[in-house]
């Protein structure tokens, strides 16, 4: 939905209408959640302190008995693998309550007075130079808690962090455990519990507590509207073959405007996920060579052997090598550009019966 183009209860509206038109046509579609990434500068620092090293991130400590840097660089495994298996096993490491600041929180677990909370760390790596992440395999539940820190480096705009943890799969995965058909309140637990995470995060992790607020919550409420409008049942929410929570959007296209802080150029994958989306291992690079065709935006008039002045509108064929998605030069290999004379383009003035998605209409008037 464009800022600025239509308000978000006409929005509601319209999905609504589709999905109660053709809920009980057989028709194959889904609804996916996407989300804005949860990105916060700020100074990622790598330290040793006595015998133990230190990665710290504003609230984040992590403590570890070896130093970071000299970990394997790991990968995803598997581009099928939505579990995130890497190809390397995970550091351990353990995550400290902030006691002030990170010197005295790591003296007090120096003394045995500071337990903390196991985690696994793994060292990745893109073109802008190093970072690490956070239980980036998701755990035996299929539950994601990912974090990710992100060092200054020469390529690299800024140092930072993104939250990739799901909190709505999370939920959805607690929800369905516990329930067997589910009800409006049900899903209304299920938000508010979401809630109560942003309420608890907000004192240590308030950018994480702000993105759940602001970004997260007006979204999903927004789709339960919608399903209530299309005169869904609530299980419906939960049904993964509708309902598809696919996190937070890719570092693609015009995207970019929202990692421009921590990434260097477009395209350029920023966690394992996006690896697994469209980097060198990913699900996109498996599809190899594709041709696009697509508008060009320019017109011509022709008048060709006597005829009326005519308007032609251009088309570009485009040769697309999908392994180079996350590459600088892109995907885009060659490129071929026509104009197709105006008698042969349609544009649809009137319908006399609704049209179905996929069914060329048969009452209808062309110019």
């Amino acid at each position: 939905m464009r800022a600025g183009a239509t308000h978000r209860d006409e929005f509601e509206k319209d999905l609504a209408h589709f999905l109660d038109t053709f809920k009980n046509t057989g028709a194959l579609f889904s609804a996916e959640l996407r989300f804005r990434p949860m990105i916060d500068v700020g100074e990622v620092e790598l330290t040793k302190y006595f015998d133990i090293h230190i990665l710290t991130y504003k609230n984040y400590l992590y403590v570890s008995d070896t130093s970071l840097d000299t970990l394997t660089t790991a990968s995803i495994s598997d581009s099928h693998d939505h579990a995130l298996k890497m190809d390397t096993p995970g550091h351990k490491v353990i995550q400290l309550e902030l006691k002030g600041n990170w010197r005295k929180s790591a003296d007090l677990y120096l003394r045995g007075k500071l337990a903390g909370t196991p985690c696994l760390i793994h060292k990745l790596q893109n073109e802008d130079g190093i970072y690490f992440g956070v239980n980036v395999e998701r755990n035996q539940a299929r539950k994601c808690y990912a974090k990710f820190f992100y060092p200054k480096s020469i390529a690299r705009p800024n140092s930072g962090h993104i939250d990739g943890e799901r909190y709505l799969l999370n939920a959805i995965i607690d929800t369905k455990a516990t329930t067997n058909n589910a009800s409006w309140q049900d899903i209304d637990a299920l938000i508010q519990s979401i809630k109560n995470k942003a309420r608890t995060l907000a004192c240590a992790f308030q950018a994480s507590s702000n993105y759940i607020e602001k970004d997260l919550i007006p979204l999903i409420e927004s789709y339960v509207r919608t399903l209530k409008m299309a005169r869904l049942p609530a299980s419906s929410f939960l049904d993964k073959e509708l309902t598809m929570d696919t996190g937070q959007i890719c570092n693609l296209g015009r995207a970019y405007n929202e990692y421009k802080f921590l990434a260097s150029r477009q395209d350029l994958p920023m966690t394992p996920n996006h690896e697994r989306a469209f980097g060198k291992k990913g699900d996109l690079a498996n599809e190899g060579t594709v041709f696009r065709l697509s508008p060009g935006g320019r017109q011509r008039i022709s008048n060709k052997l006597g005829r009326t002045y005519t308007k032609e509108d251009e088309f570009i064929i485009e040769e697309l090598d999908l392994t180079s998605t996350s590459s600088e030069d892109g995907q885009s290999k060659q490129h071929y550009k026509f104009f197709l004379p105006g008698n042969v383009v349609k544009s649809m003035k009137k319908l006399d019966e609704p049209i179905i998605v996929g069914q060329i209409p048969t009452r209808v008037t062309y110019e």
